[in-house]
């Protein structure tokens, strides 16, 4: 059989095939062209139809392979954590462009996962001081491994919202970010592909899919600087009422910001200053 026919045969769209060739032989785009109508060395067989096997049952190609792109960079990705998706390089961006790049600040990433946001901040803005945390023990192990990996010194604490082991200072965050689980918890988004394989607390808050908004609306502003900045991320419905939640805490300067997709994404609120 050559890689053409397993290609055709295979039930998988042309790209995932070819993503699968690839990984399977260590083929490069230009290798895989020049030897499609070859015959399959013996050795790549069994790999390949375990690998095509895997992801026609719907498990996501980023667990299969156990790495997935973000921000131009290689995350490890498994199922203890969110695949990193494009949507959040927004908030990235708009933390980037719109903060000083020459100023020492303070971020903290509430509910980390995989570290893609805290990781990306420092490794393009080394001066920053970064701080990442998770309630999974697992999700903040996987995030220090992709910081050792990307070499970005991020300091990392494990607990629940703002209650971690250790503690971090109140009072001293120049920016808050977080995208945090807010998928309503009969949203039929969650039955449906690789949400079916990522894990739900990461997913939904099993309820209406605001509940980390009030926490962090809430708690945030007892440890953001005057007039720090809270950065979140959320689903494409949700902004009026996610602007409502952070004006009830006193937030100001409430701003949504679309996505690439020109969908509500991204909202910025400012700590209110003291009267």
């Amino acid at each position: 059989m050559t890689f053409y026919e397993w290609r055709q045969n295979s039930q998988l769209d042309l790209i995932e095939a070819n993503i699968i060739i690839k990984q399977a032989t260590g083929y490069s785009s230009a290798r895989l062209i020049s030897q499609l109508h070859e015959s399959i060395p013996s050795l790549y067989i069994d790999t390949l139809n375990e690998l095509r096997d895997r992801r026609l049952k719907g498990e996501p190609i980023a667990y299969i392979f156990g790495t997935q792109e973000f921000y131009s960079r290689p995350f490890v990705t498994t199922p203890d954590v969110l695949i990193p998706r494009p949507e959040t390089e927004h908030l990235i961006d708009y933390i980037l462009q719109n903060f000083d790049a020459s100023e020492t600040l303070n971020i903290w990433d509430v509910g980390t996962g995989s570290g893609v946001i805290a990781i990306t901040l420092k490794l393009e803005r080394p001066n920053w001081n970064v701080f990442a945390s998770d309630v999974s023990e697992a999700a903040l192990k996987i995030a220090q491994k992709n910081s050792r990996l990307l070499g970005a010194d991020v300091i990392f604490g494990l607990g629940s919202w703002f209650d971690l082991e250790s503690r971090f200072t109140d009072d001293t965050f120049d920016i808050i970010v977080s995208n945090p689980p807010y998928i309503k918890k009969d949203d039929y988004h969650l039955t449906q592909g690789d949400l079916r394989f990522e894990p739900q607390m990461a997913l939904t808050d099993f309820n209406d899919g605001l509940d980390a908004f009030r926490i962090l609306a809430r708690e945030a502003i007892n440890f953001l600087n005057p007039q720090g900045y809270l950065c979140l991320e959320h689903g494409y419905d949700q902004a009026r009422k996610i602007q409502a939640i952070l004006e009830n805490y006193l937030f100001e300067e409430i701003q949504t910001y679309k996505d690439y997709s020109n969908i509500d994404r991204v909202t910025i609120a400012r700590k209110a200053k003291k009267k």
